[in-house]
């Protein structure tokens, strides 16, 4: 019950962050916001559906539980990738990185089309499961490169917040795996399995908080700016 309550709980606060920049996007129509928002919904459903896992339903709802797990996981990773790229301009500023990011988005894509038949396949779903850990392997570190890239180019205060969202997201995803690689226990409150979710949960809550507030930080510096702007004519005129 205990795992039911805090899933509920971090979903409600993903829930109003969807909504909120579901609501800027409409304002503005800006892609960033657009790219948070999928990504952050694909996170939603992910979670959502981990936690139907603790109910019991037939045999049709586990059989697509390999297509969920893969294209949420690599689907949020691309989002989160495209957001990052679009909102701080990477192919203005930085060309060489857009084109890193356009080939890994590629890459994930058709990694998905060539291994989600293998994982279907009695002969091959251990290859297929192998290659997915591979490909999230390759992920992680290309978004650490990506962060120190980035620093090199701007380091300004949007950048270290995109950075510390990530480095948070990256840090509790690998303390999730080496706590769901322990083995099966049961704590005081959670079991293993429960523990390892909620802390990859909360990792994400903490990384989007981050990335919301680099998006907050410039909405608030474009309307300084703006103000600035008609003050200016005001004493011009």
């Amino acid at each position: 019950k205990l795992y039911i309550y805090i899933t509920l709980l971090l979903l409600g606060i993903m829930l109003s962050m969807l909504a909120y920049t579901l609501a800027v996007f409409l304002q503005d129509f800006k892609y960033e916001y657009l790219y948070y928002a999928l990504a952050m919904l694909g996170f939603i459903i992910y979670f959502f559906l981990r936690l139907l896992n603790n109910f019991v339903f037939g045999s049709s709802y586990f059989f697509f539980h390999d297509f969920r797990y893969q294209v949420l996981q690599l689907g949020e990773s691309t989002l989160a990738l495209l957001f990052v790229s679009s909102f701080l301009k990477l192919k203005t500023i930085a060309p060489g990185l857009h084109t890193h990011v356009r080939i890994i988005t590629f890459a994930q894509l058709i990694f998905l089309i060539i291994n989600l038949p293998l994982t279907y396949t009695n002969r091959y779903n251990y290859i297929g499961n192998i290659a997915f850990d591979a490909i999230r392997g390759i992920v992680v570190p290309y978004f650490v490169y990506l962060i120190f890239s980035l620093l090199k180019y701007k380091n300004d205060k949007e950048v270290r917040y995109i950075g510390m969202g990530s480095v948070i997201g990256i840090i509790t995803w690998g303390m999730a795996l080496y706590i769901d690689g322990r083995g099966d226990y049961k704590h005081h409150f959670l079991e293993h399995s429960s523990i390892a979710v909620v802390t990859f949960m909360v990792g994400i809550v903490l990384e989007m908080l981050f990335f919301m507030q680099a998006l907050s930080y410039r909405k608030r510096s474009e309307e300084i700016l703006r103000i600035r702007a008609v003050e200016k004519l005001q004493l011009e005129n």
